[in-house]
């Protein structure tokens, strides 16, 4: 949920996983086809000025063909102020699990497509 209007920009941090993810925001989109995550899209970002209210984005699990929107119980987990030594600091950064809302402790752990949110009004 943004406060206020301001650029929200969206940094490809990686994967694991053996399904394809994509992720969606604003009509753009990154999708990543590989297990352990494409090097080439490390670090790309994705920005866009958004105004106050809920920022809508996505992720989707293309091999099992379901989407998950921002507020989806179980395949969404948000950590407030992350930094990294390689992409720098984050107030936010995003772990998909796309088992979605499906209990599955083997396989709930976040990581299968990782964006960091940084927010400037």
């Amino acid at each position: 949920m943004a406060t206020q209007a301001g650029t929200i920009s969206f940094t490809y941090l990686g994967k694991e996983a053996w399904n394809t993810t994509r992720f969606s925001f604003n009509g753009q989109n990154m999708s990543d086809n590989t297990r352990e995550g494409a090097t080439s899209l490390l670090g790309t970002t994705l920005s866009a000025q958004i105004g106050a209210g809920k920022v809508n984005f996505s992720f989707s699990d293309v091999t099992r063909g379901v989407t998950f929107g921002n507020g989806s119980l179980g395949a969404m987990m948000f950590t407030s102020k992350v930094n990294t030594s390689r992409f720098g600091a984050f107030d936010f950064v995003v772990g998909f699990n796309d088992k979605g809302i499906v209990n599955d402790p083997r396989d709930s752990d976040f990581d299968d497509m990782v964006m960091g949110i940084k927010f400037t009004p």
